[in-house]
């Protein structure tokens, strides 16, 4: 029986099938840092007559291989599909990332905890919103393939493109505007679309539970967190309830929303909550804020209540 490979291996062992097909380029390893100052570990095959080379994870296909899920040659397969699929569209990014005026249109926001990214802070434009940060990046969407490439903007790239962090902010609102990628959907929608038909008993039961919470994302429901910084979808959610409403940090993903009354305002209590789920229950990667929320309808401003 052949011993336990350790992530350190996995990964050269992977390097070095890559590079004896990709005879032509150059195969590296790298350990970068994500959100919240977790670590991803990733290969990366080159081209250098490219100025874009995608990163793939690998840490998903060690977990794979480890449990029995996939073989070597699998996985190597896998990785090549992926970077040959990335090759097609090459063309395109480097079109996009050429210049600011191509990326404009693509620039999109991401919400992140400002205190569990200090360091990461340090190399990106941002712009402090109570205690999280908006960061910037750049989408790509492959409708036929499914995919979205995305590339986080970093201070060599507005460097690069003779722009500020004040050009990126002004671009993400008017994207927000022009193209309205949010969702707001009371959880009990969400739960039919999970649940699908056979699940009208707990729909129903869920119909009557209280208090009614919503769910405020975009329409991939990834890094959907940003939509509160949408004045206009905010406005749209207070004309919805009527009133003032609790916006609870869900992940990075998705916040819930619950209109205010006179059983919903102990703030601390829904605060210790958000902590035992971010601690119990979110990938350390995915937690957006250990804070509560509140928004004002009339003066249409948000606070930290806890």
């Amino acid at each position: 029986m052949m011993g336990r490979l350790s992530l350190e291996d996995f990964m050269q062992e992977v390097k070095e099938k890559l590079q004896k097909r990709y005879k032509n380029l150059k195969v590296f390893t790298s350990e970068n840092i994500k959100n919240n100052g977790t670590k991803v570990y990733a290969v990366t095959i080159v081209d250098r007559a490219s100025s874009v080379s995608p990163c793939t994870n690998v840490e998903g296909y060690y977990k794979k291989f480890e449990s029995g899920e996939c073989d070597m040659e699998e996985i190597i397969m896998d990785i090549a599909e992926v970077y040959e699929k990335n090759v097609l569209n090459h063309d395109f990014a480097v079109h996009v990332f050429s210049n600011y005026d191509n990326a404009a249109s693509h620039v999109r926001g991401r919400l992140i905890n400002t205190e569990k990214n200090t360091e990461l802070l340090k190399e990106v434009p941002h712009r402090e919103f109570l205690d999280l940060s908006l960061i910037y990046v750049v989408e790509l969407e492959y409708e036929e393939q499914k995919r979205v490439l995305s590339m986080r903007i970093n201070n060599e790239h507005i460097k690069f493109w003779g722009v500020t962090e004040e050009d990126l902010y002004s671009q993400v609102k008017n994207n927000m505007d022009e193209m309205d990628e949010s969702s707001f959907c009371s959880m009990e929608e969400v739960f039919k679309e999970m649940i699908g038909s056979g699940g009208e008993e707990v729909l129903e039961d869920l119909s009557g539970a209280y208090p009614p919470m919503y769910v405020l994302t975009n329409k991939r429901r990834l890094n959907g967190a940003v939509e509160i910084l949408d004045a206009k979808v905010l406005r749209r959610c207070a004309d919805v309830f009527g009133k003032d409403f609790i916006v609870i940090p869900s992940s990075i993903h998705e916040c819930l929303l619950v209109p205010v009354s006179e059983e919903i305002n102990d703030f601390d209590y829904i605060a210790k909550i958000v902590r035992d789920i971010n601690d119990t229950q979110v990938p350390k990667d995915e937690i957006l804020s250990y804070h509560v929320y509140k928004y004002d309808k009339q003066t249409e401003t948000m606070m930290i209540v806890a």
